[in-house]
């Protein structure tokens, strides 16, 4: 289903962009909530514990044609955004979650069977003596 949001002009300051204000509009309550709980610092160190793959939603707050997800950009819009960036990435971070318990299932099931196969002290050769 399309998404729309009406704005007057003088709203929309330097971004004429749709998506930019559609994604601020259905975050406008979380941004004002971080801006009174966090400093712009303290909201780009929590953006940076989540993984480049996962910071997709960040593309529609990126300016211009070239709409690449690196570091690069994410630290801009990071930087020009941090609380937007941040409420967009809080709504999005199921899939991330998500993702990191299915790898550490996995990694728990290869360690389980790795310490299956490891022997026990008690099963291991006594070294010689002298």
């Amino acid at each position: 289903m399309a998404q729309f949001v009406v704005k007057k002009l003088s709203d929309l300051g330097d971004r004429w962009d749709a998506g930019f204000h559609i994604a601020l509009d259905e975050v406008k309550d979380r941004v004002r909530e971080l801006k009174d709980a966090l400093t712009p610092e303290e909201a780009i160190e929590r953006l940076k514990v989540i993984p480049l793959q996962d910071k997709e939603p960040l593309m529609v707050l990126v300016r211009g044609q070239a709409r690449v997800l690196n570091t690069a950009t994410v630290d801009r819009v990071s930087k020009d955004y941090p609380y937007l960036a941040l409420a967009i990435m809080e709504k999005n971070l199921k899939a991330s979650i998500e993702r990191i318990r299915a790898k550490i299932a996995k990694d728990q099931a290869s360690l389980d069977a790795l310490l299956a196969i490891q022997p026990s002290p008690d099963d291991e050769p006594s070294a010689p003596g002298p």
